[in-house]
């Protein structure tokens, strides 16, 4: 006999909105992170710092 439990289909929803409002949540954090990197006067033209 196997002792694998299943999830039920509410507790994975859940879990996978979570993690995808937590993703677009952060995303604007990090590209802003990105773009504070970019000495360039545009941010089509990237020019690293350095």
């Amino acid at each position: 006999m196997s002792t694998f439990r299943t999830l039920p289909a509410k507790s994975v929803l859940l879990g996978a909105w979570s993690l995808s409002v937590v993703f677009f949540l952060l995303l604007p954090i990090v590209t802003v992170l990105v773009y504070s990197f970019n000495t360039g006067n545009y941010l089509i033209a990237w020019k690293a710092t350095g």
